[in-house]
């Protein structure tokens, strides 16, 4: 078991997932030396008041994100963290679904209670199997169905309902 020192705070790594949750953080750059942490498998940075996705980009080894209770507009900073498969931004104030095109190994999107209004950018999510889009302000989809269908076809599918 490893230790990662947070604001004079020992915070346990174990098995390779750090638990930042509801620490206060109002910028991911306040984490210092979260980039040294490039084995991590499991980040969760939720219930803070986050309102940009930065300095995420060494961790290349991170399969879930756990960002939901935050404060964040846009969806971005994602270039590099292609082995993520699951990403929970509900309850932020995102307006556009975009940033999230390069993610190929995603599997679970979580976008609920958010502000979002299209459903577009996610046709290369080939391997999305849940999609959680409920309790958002969507008005159109631009999506190729076939991609709905498929999500909606596998184990949880979430669209338009509370």
């Amino acid at each position: 078991m490893n230790y990662f020192k947070f604001k004079g705070e020992n915070v346990k790594i174990w098995d390779n997932k750090l638990d930042l949750s509801e620490k206060g953080i109002n910028n991911i750059s306040e984490i210092k030396d979260l980039e040294s942490l490039t084995f991590l498998k499991e980040l969760d940075l939720s219930g803070n008041n986050i309102r940009e996705i930065k300095n995420l980009e060494g961790l290349k080894n991170l399969e879930a994100l756990n960002l939901r209770y935050n404060q964040i507009i846009e969806v971005n900073g994602f270039e590099n963290l292609t082995r993520l498969k699951r990403l929970f931004l509900y309850n932020n104030r995102i307006s556009e679904i975009k940033g999230i095109n390069n993610l190929n190994n995603l599997k679970v999107l979580n976008l609920y209670e958010n502000n979002i209004k299209e459903i577009t950018n996610l046709e290369n999510l080939t391997g999305l199997k849940e999609l959680y889009l409920g309790s958002n302000k969507i008005i159109e989809i631009k999506e190729d169905p076939a991609l709905l269908e498929q999500s909606r076809g596998s184990k949880f599918f979430q669209l338009l309902t509370e």
